[in-house]
């Protein structure tokens, strides 16, 4: 008798326990308040369109807890504590065949301690206390690994774990398709050595091709015009352009051919491994492969879980690598996944054979590896535990009431950085706050369809959209008495800044009044008191966004020769970031 079953169940409400616990209580930075407000509405997020992932948002949004934000935040728990017990599942498969020597509760713990060691890695994790995609896509692509692993077994005969991994690899394709591909490359090269037979490869890829009609939903829900519409892909070439991420890839042309920065990116993504998996698992996993290559009924999984992490590890290394970026951690989940299964497989061959001693060899081997095993759960959790936290950090939601409640009715609000507006979108679909100020983003508004969507949305204020810096439209808007407020932001007309008074986050256009400055200190104060969050994820985003504000309005009062309101001005951005070079150059440009 195996203890699978039990084990697994409890890896995941482990995984899912912690996760829980440590979650954000609001629509938090990034882009996680806008998968908040698109599964609220199912919309249509980012590109590439992450349909599955708004449908599982809006799953969880019938869950009657707590508000919106915290059930689309408890839906990427539940995705990577799915992805802990699939990786349970595959590595108790592997340390049977690996080990069978070894006492079966040896095996469990050696089992455990490979799911909750990945689980509780700082990138793992951090994925799971916020509405995003990662963990989502972590639990599709270990399920397709560990279902490659299984069909990669010696003498294995059943297809039905490769039929199952086609379809989930559809689905993954649907949900991000750069990270599937790949881990889809080593996992189709093992599977074809192999020689499936035609009809079994035929039918995997038709299944594939079923998960990929996921996609089906962007072009539907498009038509229905959601608060969250990305490219509006109800047409062939909007669609092309969303699923394409034609958006971002000016960022990844950026570092493109430049191989210092590559070699540099490469190093970066080799140490953020090592570091999330610890050293000891590191070189446990280089173990772990050479081992399994060197014996043919193995050599199979061995050069697929290594192809995986190689692969994995590669592709943020060619387009480009910020291992502050909780995005980039997302990436690298299925190689880390890999690493800690090799590492498992170290673990087993080294003590079957001592097992193969005799039975108090097999005793002791199977006590010590158990014993090693289990320290690592503990020291992963208190490695990464606050790191990953967001518990009580509603920073976020307390910034997108900071930027709306100032404003007068019927007000039109222009925003230009992403996470304001991801946060608007959230208050207005979640919380339904609001609803009379129309809010436009300049950058957002030169995406296909943007435009067209806020002319409907908007009819009176065409003029602004189609010129969101017209001093014509403005000037008819302000005969209207609409106020008209703006966010900071570098490609801000110069010429604009005589006629916008500063009040905290924003620049309202109209003249000067009484009581401006009053109002402008204290919504100064209200933005740096965001800092004041106690958990440190949530802190990070707040920092960010005090430290860009307060770059641009040093920049704006420069512009005015307001000498003295500069200096206040970057002394409250080097509280949050003193080494910035930037800070200084700004700083000797006004004198």
């Amino acid at each position: 008798m195996e203890y699978t079953g039990p084990v697994r169940a409890l890896v995941f409400a482990a995984a899912f326990g912690a996760y829980a616990w440590t979650a954000s209580p609001a629509a938090g930075w990034l882009d996680s308040a806008e998968l908040v407000a698109a599964g609220a509405s199912l919309g249509v997020p980012h590109p590439p369109g992450h349909p599955v992932a708004a449908l599982l948002g809006r799953a969880a949004t019938l869950v009657p807890l707590g508000d919106a934000s915290v059930r689309v935040n408890l839906a990427s728990a539940l995705a990577v504590a799915l992805a802990a017990a699939l990786l349970h599942a595959a590595a108790a498969a592997l340390l049977a065949r690996l080990a069978p020597s070894l006492h079966r509760a040896a095996r469990a713990v050696i089992a455990a301690a490979t799911a909750l060691g990945f689980a509780w890695t700082w990138s793992a994790w951090f994925q799971a206390v916020r509405a995003e995609v990662y963990g989502l896509l972590a639990a599709l692509l270990v399920a397709v690994l560990g279902w490659t692993l299984g069909a990669a077994g010696d003498g294995a005969a059943d297809r039905r774990p490769l039929l199952a991994a086609g379809l989930t690899c559809g689905l993954a394709l649907a949900t991000h398709h750069f990270v599937t591909l790949l881990v889809l490359a080593p996992a189709a090269a093992v599977t074809l050595a192999r020689r499936p037979g035609a009809r079994v490869a035929g039918r995997v890829a038709l299944l594939g091709v079923l998960g990929l009609a996921a996609l089906l939903y962007l072009p539907l829900r498009a038509t229905r015009d959601p608060r969250v519409n990305w490219g509006d892909p109800d047409r062939a070439d909007r669609f092309a352009w969303t699923v394409s991420a034609r958006a971002f890839q000016k960022a990844v042309m950026s570092t493109h051919g430049r191989h210092d920065s590559r070699a540099g990116d490469a190093a970066q993504v080799a140490g953020v491994l090592v570091e999330q998996a610890s050293p000891a698992v590191a070189l446990a996993a280089l173990a772990g492969a050479y081992l399994l290559a060197r014996r043919r009924p193995t050599r199979a999984a061995g050069l697929l879980l290594l192809g995986v992490a190689a692969s994995v590890a590669a592709g943020p290394a060619l387009v480009g690598f910020d291992p502050q970026n909780p995005d980039a951690h997302g990436y690298l989940l299925p190689a880390l996944a890999a690493l800690f299964l090799l590492a498992a497989a170290a673990v087993a061959v080294v003590a079957e054979r001592v097992a193969a001693a005799g039975p108090r060899a097999a005793a002791r081997a199977s006590l010590a590896a158990a014993a090693c095993a289990a320290l690592l759960p503990p020291l992963q959790a208190a490695r990464f535990a606050r790191a990953a936290s967001l518990r009580g950090g509603e920073a976020s939601d307390r910034y997108a009431r900071q930027l709306v409640a100032p404003l007068t009715p019927r007000a039109v609000l222009v925003t230009s950085y992403f996470e304001s507006a991801f946060l608007l979108w959230e208050l207005a679909v979640v919380d339904g706050e609001r609803p009379d100020v129309a809010h436009l983003d300049r950058s957002f508004l030169t995406y296909p369809g943007a435009r067209a969507t806020a002319r409907r949305r908007w009819p009176d204020l065409a003029a602004l959209v189609d010129a969101p810096l017209d001093p014509a439209a403005l000037a008819a808007l302000a005969a209207a008495h609409r106020e008209v407020a703006y966010e900071p932001h570098f490609t801000l007309d110069e010429g604009l800044f005589a006629r916008l008074a500063p009040q905290g986050p924003l620049l309202h256009w109209r003249a000067a009044a009484e009581g401006d400055e009053a109002r402008d200190r204290a919504g100064v104060a209200a933005l740096d008191g965001l800092l004041a969050t106690p958990a440190p994820g949530d802190r990070a985003g707040a920092a960010r966004l005090v430290l860009w504000n307060a770059y641009l309005r040093a920049r704006f009062f420069c512009v005015l020769g307001r000498r003295a309101d500069v200096e206040r001005e970057l002394a409250r951005a080097a509280r949050v970031a003193p080494d910035d070079p930037a800070l200084g150059d700004l700083s000797a440009t006004c004198k």
